[in-house]
């Protein structure tokens, strides 16, 4: 009788951590949620965009990466942004709106990253670049949303 109560028992654990942790893995698939994992410093086009990078992961494992550089005009920054994403195949592209969604600030493209199983979205917007590299488009267009907020 102690071992048919014992066994009840596990297999009622067992039941509830399986489905708990499948609800788990649903909710952050659903929910993306990132962890922040490093910063640094760098420089874009030779130096002359400086900024910062900071590394992330997300709730259900895929890395994601958020650059961002200012330069001295927004010419400077333009001509950066064409030279980084004159070569890279492009798979959308598109004007890029201030967040009255009526004037046009800048450009936004998503590109395949030479990085093999990498996608990124570069944008300039008037004297900044911004790119959000990552190993899903999901998570980077995720990404991207929340850090822009328009």
């Amino acid at each position: 009788m102690k071992i048919k109560n014992l066994l009840f028992h596990l297999l009622i654990f067992s039941t509830t951590l399986a489905f708990g942790i499948a609800l788990a893995r649903i909710y952050f698939t659903v929910n993306i949620g990132f962890i922040e994992q490093g910063t640094g410093s760098f420089g874009m086009c030779g130096g002359e965009g400086l900024g910062g990078f900071t590394d992330f992961k997300s709730y259900d494992g895929e890395d994601v990466a958020f650059f961002h550089a200012r330069y001295e005009t927004s010419e400077k920054a333009r001509k950066c942004f064409e030279s980084i994403t004159k070569d890279l195949e492009i798979i959308e592209s598109e004007p890029l709106y201030d967040r009255e969604g009526k004037t046009i600030v800048g450009q936004r493209v998503v590109v395949l990253d030479p990085h093999p199983g990498e996608v990124s979205i570069f944008s300039v917007d008037g004297d900044q670049i911004y790119e959000v590299a990552s190993t899903s488009l999901r998570h980077a267009k995720i990404f991207e949303r929340r850090a822009r907020k328009y």
